[in-house]
């Protein structure tokens, strides 16, 4: 179920980074804006350590 949670936070970041301005103007701003890249990284990063924390409280309470 945990895995599940943490495909779904990846998809939505995803779907919305495309919905502003399409695939290449993603692309091109990842790569040019420091700011962007920034927030990205960070929101992929913390969805990341997001995994262990689900899977830890799902293990827990079996």
């Amino acid at each position: 179920m945990a895995w599940a949670a943490r495909v779904l936070l990846g998809l939505i970041l995803v779907v919305v980074l495309l919905g502003v301005r399409g695939p290449g103007g993603h692309w091109f701003a990842f790569w040019t804006a420091p700011t962007l890249r920034t927030v990205y990284v960070t929101v992929a990063f913390a969805a990341f350590c997001w995994l262990f924390a689900a899977t830890a409280v799902v293990l827990r309470d079996r």
